[in-house]
């Protein structure tokens, strides 16, 4: 799990794991919106090489194959968002995911960082 994913809920991450089960091999990861990789859960732990940045869900999914191992991609809703860009700031926000206290602190940034607010 990476940790610019501020929507994250127990929920998705729970199904992550439930998908992944007892005893299997294989790759899970559930992807941003933007192509990237949110979580990734790996059965054996070293079961692939870390593939992280730009389009890396698609990178990690190549990984799996020339690894030769089960590859399963769970869109899961609460991890979609990760905040990379600016823009993923407003689509964060838009969503209802996020603990309190970071949807307040990220409320405050944006705000602060308005430029109708800085204005004299």
């Amino acid at each position: 799990m990476l940790g610019d994913v501020a929507g994250a809920l127990a929920a998705d991450f729970r199904r992550l794991v439930d998908e992944a089960g007892d005893g299997k091999t294989g790759v899970w990861l559930a992807p941003s919106a933007d192509g990237g990789t949110s979580a990734l859960l790996l059965r054996p732990a070293r079961a692939i090489a870390f593939r992280f940045g730009p389009a890396s869900a698609a990178r990690h999914r190549e990984a799996a194959r020339e690894a030769r191992i089960a590859y399963h991609e769970l869109p899961l809703p609460s991890l979609a968002i990760d905040l990379d860009q600016p823009e993923d700031l407003s689509a964060f926000l838009a969503t209802s995911g996020g603990g309190t206290r970071t949807r307040a602190l990220l409320e405050s940034l944006r705000t602060a960082k308005s430029p109708e607010r800085s204005a004299p």
